[in-house]
């Protein structure tokens, strides 16, 4: 057994101490070799040497600490760090595009990870809601058209980044869906949806503010976006297409189906979407499409 205390008594009472463990303060990270000499004078008596190993400590970015500490507060665990790492350079990669800087709700539901955290804003550090038999993975969140959505606890009135002609809502998708709504908001009018439908057969939609424009599926696996960034301009998936906005929605936006605020805010049309990654708020530029896209994917 090794030694890994010396301690030294004047009559029977303690009165120094040398833990080779406090001898690790300001040290470097990794191996070192801690190694105690007695003597006896000029002569050597006996030499106890202790191997120890300081670990590296983390410096994350603020933001990604501040949902690590969000987190603590909840009782939610922590990802491993290798986890970390990766959730943590995603946000310092994505912080100077305009998804970072104009989103106000960001999910990321891939890894190896806790639900809970997974639920747990990037920004706002609101922990969303899941709803009914979504299956979670590595990948991310799967709908199952039938009672699965994620409530966000997002209202697109409070949000001062959604605006009449910048609004977006992006997604990374692991598995196209083949029915129901991505998300959306539909209060009664006629032309004032915010309504994204990317893969419903024949009929597929998307809307931000405005009329709820019919196309062919434009869904993909991989990072979709849905911008508006004009009174007349939506990028989808970066590229221009003509949709007029009309009104700015005031609104409960929900990922996974579209809230019916006519019908008091049911919730309606499950999508099987696979959904790895979230955001939401102001617009995305095309060139940040790109480049989100490459981050993400």
């Amino acid at each position: 057994m090794s030694v890994n205390k010396i301690v030294t008594k004047v009559d029977g009472t303690i009165n120094k101490t040398i833990d080779f463990n406090d001898l690790k303060a300001g040290l470097d990270s990794g191996a070192h070799t801690i190694t105690v000499e007695a003597w006896n004078g000029s002569t050597l008596i006996s030499t106890q040497t202790k191997n120890i190993t300081i670990a590296a400590v983390a410096v994350y970015d603020v933001d990604y600490q501040a949902k690590l500490d969000k987190a603590t507060e909840l009782g939610i665990p922590h990802p491993s760090t290798s986890q970390s790492a990766i959730y943590n350079q995603r946000t310092v990669d994505l912080k100077p595009t305009t998804g970072w800087i104009n989103s106000s709700v960001l999910f990321d539901f891939s890894g190896v990870a806790d639900i809970q955290f997974k639920l747990l804003c990037l920004k706002r550090r609101v922990l969303a809601i899941a709803y009914g038999g979504g299956v979670w993975s590595t990948q991310g969140w799967l709908g199952n058209v039938i009672n699965s959505y994620i409530d966000p606890l997002y209202v697109t009135g409070n949000d001062t980044n959604w605006q009449l002609n910048s609004a977006a809502i992006s997604w990374l998708s692991f598995q196209k869906g083949t029915k129901g709504t991505l998300s959306g908001n539909y209060n009664g009018g006629t032309n004032n949806y915010t309504l994204l439908k990317p893969n419903f057969g024949t009929k597929s939609y998307y809307s931000i503010n405005g009329d709820a424009v019919q196309v062919p599926t434009y869904g993909i696996v991989g990072f979709n976006s849905v911008s508006r960034i004009s009174s007349s301009e939506i990028l989808i998936n970066g590229a221009s297409k003509l949709s007029g906005s009309n009104t700015v929605m005031n609104g409960k936006l929900v990922i996974g189906a579209w809230v019916r605020a006519d019908l008091g805010d049911e919730i309606q049309d499950y999508t099987d979407e696979g959904i790895g990654f979230v955001m939401m708020g102001g617009k995305i530029t095309a060139t940040d499409y790109a480049t989100i896209k490459s981050i993400l994917e």
